[in-house]
């Protein structure tokens, strides 16, 4: 399972963070019928889209964080699309609540040692729960940002959760720890796709409209992190591509060359003499 990065983070920080991202959610248990019929090659384990996905290009222990703003579409994305689970109780879907008013939903691939958490962002809540929904983001080795398209009246706030997210706010970026201020938050380095979900809606907005917002946050994140896709959850158009897409962006940066004149350990430049000592 992927591992966290809490250094720096206040106390209670640290706690919610592992309390909701740390717990392995429990596998969905197959009968002994359907178990041995697996065993001996002919039933094939149960599986979704986007395990599908990930699947395909062998990525392992990655960590995904479906965020957005309420009703966007994030659980119907992991219920219909990451669950393997096909009955109403979605049994592998864990619920962690680390604080009142915080929840975070998980779906563990317990093959691939592979992450999905979904989390509610935004709304008029404490400095505290933006700082821990900011942790959450930070955990990820992917961020997959969930855009109602027919919520125009929220837009803009989806827009600034979202660069909150990305690390392009400095309102929570710094703590202090002692006489000095201490960074919690960098820029996020790893993988975006933006899903502008309920393109079957008839009063929806269009792709130009959406991307118009999003245009500016998304460029300083640099060619080829970021991706927008329309996509239907009920339908499930347009989320396989998505996911083929953050799983194959995440497979790139695994296979992407070492630069061998330095490596950066615990925040020290090694040469590459020192580390063929």
């Amino acid at each position: 399972m992927p591992s966290l990065n809490t250094k720096n983070y206040p106390y209670w920080l640290d706690a919610a963070i592992r309390s909701g991202l740390s717990s392995p959610p429990t596998p969905v248990l197959p009968t002994l019928f359907t178990s041995t019929l697996q065993t001996i090659g002919i039933l094939k384990p149960p599986t979704s889209t986007t395990l599908s996905a990930f699947s395909s290009f062998s990525v392992k222990n990655k960590r995904i964080i479906i965020a957005g703003l309420d009703c966007a579409g994030k659980s119907t994305l992991l219920q219909s699309h990451v669950s393997v689970d096909s009955s109403p109780a979605h049994r592998d879907i864990t619920v962690q609540i680390p604080f009142i008013g915080a929840k975070i939903e998980t779906v563990a691939d317990q093959r691939s040692g592979n992450l999905f958490h979904t989390i509610d962002v935004g709304g008029c809540a404490p400095v505290s729960y933006s700082v821990f929904n900011r942790a959450v983001c930070a955990q990820g080795d992917a961020i997959v940002w969930v855009v109602d398209g027919c919520d125009r009246d929220r837009i803009v706030e989806s827009v600034e959760e979202f660069k909150m997210a990305l690390g392009l706010c400095e309102r929570f970026d710094e703590r202090r720890l002692g006489t000095e201020r201490v960074r919690i938050f960098d820029k996020f380095e790893g993988v975006v796709a933006v899903l502008v979900s309920k393109r079957d809606v008839e009063n929806s907005m269009t792709m130009e409209e959406i991307e118009k917002y999003f245009r500016a946050l998304l460029g300083r994140l640099g060619d080829g992190k970021w991706k927008m896709f329309g996509v239907t959850m009920r339908s499930g158009e347009g989320v396989s591509e998505a996911m083929k897409w953050v799983a194959e962006q995440l497979q790139n940066d695994l296979n992407a060359p070492v630069d061998e004149k330095t490596l950066l350990t615990n925040g020290r430049s090694i040469s590459a003499d020192e580390k063929s000592q």
